[in-house]
C-alpha cells in the first residue's frame, strides 16, 4: 500500500527541486551576464570602427543568443519552482542585463549589463537559495553576505 505523502515529504521534495533549479539559474545568469557584456563590447567596437565586418562579431552574437535562451529557460524554471522571494530576486538580476525577450537590441543598455545591480540581485538570490534549499534556517549564508568562500587564511 502506498504511503500518504506528508507535509514534511513535500517540503523535502521542494527543497531538493529548488536546490537544483536555483543552482542552474545562477550559473545561467552569470553566463548570460558575461555573454551580454561580450556582445555589447563587440557591437560597440563595430560602431566605432565600421571596417570591422559583421561576420567578425557574428560568433559573439551567436554565443549571446545561446546564453540568452538558456537564461530565459532557467528564469522560467524559477517561475515554476521558486518561492516568491526567489522570483523577486530573479527580477532584480534580469533588470540588470540585456533583454531576454525578443527582439534584443544590444545597444539598449549603454555600457552593457549593470554589474552593480547584477551583483546585488545575485547576492539576494543566494540568500533566498540558502533559505529555500536548507531544511533548517541557516542565518549565516556566507556567499550572500559577500564573503569569498573559496578564500583560505
Amino acid at each position: 500500500m502506498a504511503r500518504a505523502t506528508t507535509t514534511a515529504d513535500k517540503e523535502k521534495e521542494a527543497r531538493a527541486s529548488r536546490s537544483e533549479v536555483y543552482a542552474d539559474y545562477l550559473k545561467a545568469a552569470a553566463t548570460y551576464r558575461d555573454r551580454g557584456y561580450d556582445a555589447w563590447r563587440a557591437v560597440d567596437a563595430r560602431a566605432k570602427d565600421p571596417k570591422i565586418p559583421y561576420n567578425a562579431i557574428r560568433p559573439t552574437l551567436a554565443n549571446f543568443e545561446i546564453a540568452r535562451r538558456a537564461y530565459r529557460d532557467q528564469a522560467n524554471r524559477v517561475a515554476v519552482y521558486g518561492s516568491p522571494k526567489a522570483w523577486a530576486a530573479q527580477k532584480t538580476i534580469t533588470s540588470s542585463m540585456l533583454s531576454t525577450l525578443a527582439p534584443v537590441q544590444v545597444a539598449d543598455k549603454v555600457g552593457g549589463p549593470d554589474f552593480k545591480l547584477f551583483n546585488a540581485g545575485y547576492k539576494e538570490f543566494i540568500m533566498v537559495f540558502c533559505e529555500d534549499a536548507q531544511a533548517m534556517n541557516v542565518p549565516d549564508c556566507r556567499p550572500a553576505r559577500g564573503e569569498d568562500v573559496g578564500a583560505t587564511r
